[in-house]
């Protein structure tokens, strides 16, 4: 080490005599040149000797100079030069000549006294190079046991590094110090990319949507749900404006890259799905330096809320129907503006109205223990043909009064189910089929496995079911017909009830309908498990 800090004091020191000569021995040599040359002769020698000019007499007065031995020189090699007594000026002169392109001698005389003169007059300067450079020398070394002393004496094992050996211990010391150095930012920089790695596979596995801008609004980030959301490609490092053209997500994020809102919360509507976008900026040193744009899709959980609206309203009219029907009829009875005979009707109808509210509520009841999780989950073997066939006697009445036929197809099937659920979902079936069948129509339950489906239908013959009314019947209180289904009794929950409970044994329901009947098909996985073990996997809906 203190060899290189010594090259360094030898460079310094000539950088150091390199400005002196720039800014004061250049121009000490620039006066000691202008004195050196008011003492120089200069002559002019024609070719045949003689002389035509002479800078310290008068040319006229000189002898011939042709058989000077600087000018013999000079005529045979083009330079001379020779040293010798000058009968002019009365001293020993150097002469110097050369030939020119016309032919002529050019030849100077100096002194040698004024070679002596210049250096006496530039001895302090060139004294005051020497000495700066061995302060620069001494400086140097001190400096090198300085920096040896603040990084700590070389270890005895650091001698070992490859390709060094131990006579400059300091180089390998701070080899070592580097290649130290050098590990812990290989290192740093491995831990970063494992990081970004980390951070790309949780944002690609997101199903929000998530977009990282900077301070510009320009996109740094995009993850797969955010690029399936917008429909974007290849808006990297583009303004959000490539991203997205709503006016109020565009007026949000430029407010929170401003710092004029901490957060903000923009509905957006995009392929039929509605998403909320969470905007926040983020901050550096106290000031925004980007923001964070979050997206879900809310779209269920608004179908939810309307739903919930919805069954409010519903509930509260089914429910004042009846009601006002009872007080009417109660009212009347209890002023004795009834007729003695009529009582008897009206303590009917108030009965009937009364078991339609216990229906209504009770059906509410089970919706909302199914939207809850608190249905019953406990699971057993039993016999498919007896349960339908139990189900088919208890309507059979209902059904012979209006001429309907009541059959069965299918036998030799054991279920595991929930027996309860689907005694209940035959049961809803069943009775919708003869309610909405055709006075002598006939009403079929059948049930069959095909590979590992069990498919249960229950088909009628009555008008059938418009199309546009298809998609929407398993909808609470949803009714085709509501008169209708006024005078049946229906309460517009059952078949509601009913797809709940297929879902809660994984399968899928179906409806075909037509002007000659209607057919709901319900299908389930053979063999079904008690709660404790995985359910199997849902079944798709349709044929």
């Amino acid at each position: 080490m203190k060899k290189r800090f010594f090259y360094f004091a030898v460079v310094w020191s000539i950088f150091l005599a390199g400005l002196l000569w720039k800014f004061d021995i250049r121009a000490r040599l620039s006066a000691e040149a202008r004195y050196g040359l008011e003492h120089v002769r200069v002559t002019v020698i024609e070719e045949g000797g003689g002389i035509a000019f002479d800078s310290f007499t008068d040319a006229r007065r000189l002898d011939n100079h042709g058989n000077r031995p600087e000018v013999i020189d000079a005529r045979q090699k083009g330079y001379g030069e020779s040293l010798r007594y000058s009968d002019t000026q009365e001293e020993a002169l150097r002469y110097y000549a050369v030939t020119t392109a016309g032919g002529n001698i050019l030849r100077l005389a100096i002194a040698s006294w004024v070679f002596s003169g210049i250096l006496s007059r530039l001895a302090p300067v060139l004294l005051f190079c020497v000495l700066a450079s061995l302060a620069a020398v001494v400086c140097a070394g001190r400096l090198a046991d300085r920096l040896a002393a603040a990084f700590g004496r070389p270890r005895p094992d650091d001698a070992g590094v490859e390709g060094y050996s131990d006579a400059d211990d300091e180089r390998v010391f701070f080899v070592r110090k580097i290649e130290t150095q050098r590990e812990e930012i290989v290192r740093r920089h491995a831990d970063m990319e494992e990081q970004t790695r980390m951070t790309m596979a949780i944002t690609e596995r997101m199903r929000e949507g998530l977009v990282l801008l900077d301070k510009d609004g320009r996109v740094r980030l995009l993850n797969a749900g955010a690029s399936a959301i917008f429909g974007a490609r290849g808006v990297a490092n583009k303004d959000v404006l490539y991203l997205c053209r709503h006016m109020e997500f565009l007026g949000a994020v430029r407010a929170c890259l401003s710092g004029g809102r901490e957060e903000a919360l923009v509905e957006l509507e995009r392929g039929g799905r509605i998403y909320a976008a969470h905007i926040h900026p983020t901050h550096a040193g106290g000031m925004v330096n980007g923001a964070v744009i979050l997206l879900r899709d809310t779209t269920e959980g608004r179908k939810a809320e309307e739903q919930r609206r919805q069954f409010s309203a519903n509930v509260s009219h089914e429910l004042k129907t009846p009601l006002t029907t009872i007080s009417a009829l109660s009212e009347m009875i209890g002023n004795d503006l009834a007729r003695q005979e009529d009582v008897k009707g009206f303590a009917l109808k108030i009965s009937g109205q009364a078991r339609r509210l216990i229906n209504i509520i009770d059906d509410i009841i089970r919706l909302s223990e199914f939207d809850e999780g608190k249905t019953d989950r406990s699971f057993s073997s039993f016999d498919l043909g007896a349960l339908a066939r139990s189900v088919l006697d208890g309507l059979r009445e209902k059904a012979q009064a209006r001429g309907i036929s009541l059959e069965l197809r299918g036998d030799g099937v054991t279920m595991t189910a929930n027996a309860r659920m689907i005694d209940e979902l035959l049961y809803n079936l069943v009775d919708n089929a003869i309610k909405y069948n055709a006075d002598g129509g006939k009403v079929e339950v059948s049930f069959g496995v095909r590979e590992d489906t069990l498919a249960v239908a229950v088909s009628d013959t009555g008008i059938g079911i418009a199309a546009e009314h298809q998609d929407r019947v398993f909808e609470r209180f949803y009714r085709v017909d509501h008169a209708r289904s006024q005078r049946t009794g229906g309460t517009g929950l059952g078949l509601s009830i009913v797809k709940h409970i297929v879902e809660h044994h994984k399968g899928a329901i179906a409806l075909d309908s037509t002007e000659r009947g209607t057919t709901v098909t319900c299908r389930f996985r053979r063999g079904f498990i008690s709660e404790d073990v995985r359910p199997p996997e849902a079944l798709p809906a349709g044929g």
